[in-house]
């Protein structure tokens, strides 16, 4: 019964601790990109059936943010289908293109190239030669902040080009694109006027403290567990010497040759008639077999012993994990940094650790 207690709570520390740390990666992940991908999907589904421009237009948006985030093969391909299905051919063909470059796969880049081959010959690009950090608008609608990976893609013709940076004057100009050209702009922006504040702002699970705290959770947490199947595994084997000590005596009790006065483990207390050689011989078989119980049962303790100290350390590591990321999130690590997002953050993260720990009760096995 108590080993049945003890197994119980270490199943329930466990679990717990597992449940904890894949519950912070969950929030973290739904932080910005999986809401704004699910969002982009609900209306793009929408869109599909209602065929309006404006679910068209909710989808675009969503896709946007949802590169903004986090600029997947997924985004950038929805991104293009929206920007197809909104006529904007050259936003398209971008999302299109970076797509198909990053690995895109299967039906979907069979569409994306029937696409890109479609509209090749409507394609002009633009190399913007600006400050880092400038903010690139074409025809009204604002394409990204530099430096870009690759030359801007427009749609051959006329092209409003406007830069704007902060602490300057916005630059803008009409140019005459060709299809299949590069045109380099290097307009004069302008140094800001004085620098904005430093704020460094970076995920908690970047940091290296945080590093550390999830390898040593990682580490103690499965360390823990195996420690654990050792010691079910000498205590199981403890179990069996025990009974076959029982079982020998009480055979031995019921042939007549011990008394039923005989512990397995104690004394031996044998009957008048036997042998000299018999008692020299159960004696000796006896003391094997206890010697083999006790040892099987010290080095369950031990094991036990040392799997309740690592899945401490992971409990506890996973905590400090878990509290980090509460306090710092994806927000500014300065010091001094507003720190109330972690009232928001906790509502996010404490349902989805229950659900976890709960999916993980109900299916976790030693």
């Amino acid at each position: 019964m108590k080993r049945r207690r003890m197994a119980r709570s270490a199943r329930a520390l466990l679990v717990a601790a597992f449940g904890l740390l894949l519950a912070a990666s969950d929030a973290r992940a739904d932080d910005g990109y999986d809401a704004a991908l699910r969002d982009g999907v609900a209306a793009r589904d929408r869109a599909l059936e209602t065929r309006d421009e404006r679910d068209w237009q909710q989808a675009f948006e969503h896709f946007e943010r949802a590169i903004k985030v986090n600029a997947t093969v997924e985004a950038r391909f929805e991104l293009g289908e929206a920007a197809a299905q909104l006529q904007l051919t050259d936003v398209a063909y971008e999302a299109y293109a970076q797509a198909v470059s990053k690995g895109l796969s299967g039906k979907a880049r069979a569409r994306a190239q029937a696409f890109l081959e479609a509209h090749a010959g409507e394609i002009a690009r633009i190399e913007v030669a600006a400050p880092s950090g400038t903010t690139v608008y074409v025809n009204g609608r604002e394409r990204g902040a530099l430096p870009f990976e690759q030359p801007l893609v427009v749609s051959a013709g006329r092209v409003q080009l406007r830069l704007v940076q902060r602490g300057a004057a916005p630059w803008e100009k009409a140019l005459d694109v060709e299809a299949q050209v590069v045109m380099r702009v290097a307009p004069d922006v302008g140094a800001p006027k004085e620098a904005p504040p430093r704020v460094e702002s970076r995920s908690w699970f970047a940091t290296p403290g945080a590093i550390t705290l999830v390898a040593v959770a990682s580490a103690s947490l499965a360390t823990g567990g195996v420690l654990y199947l050792l010691s079910s595994d000498r205590q199981d084997d403890a179990d069996d010497a025990r009974a076959q000590l029982l079982e020998a005596r009480q055979t031995n009790v019921d042939n007549g040759v011990l008394d039923p006065r005989t512990a397995p483990c104690g004394e031996l207390f044998f009957t008048p008639d036997v042998p000299d050689t018999s008692k020299s011989y159960l004696s000796g078989a006896f003391s094997n077999a206890c010697a083999r119980f006790g040892a099987s049962t010290d080095s369950a303790k031990n094991y036990e012993t040392a799997a309740y100290i690592s899945l401490g350390v992971g409990a506890a590591a996973t905590m400090a994990v878990l509290i980090g990321y509460v306090l710092h999130g994806n927000g500014p690590t300065t010091p001094g940094a507003d720190h109330a997002v972690a009232a928001r953050r906790l509502p996010v993260i404490l349902p989805v650790a229950s659900a976890r720990v709960q999916g993980l009760w109900m299916n976790f096995e030693f």
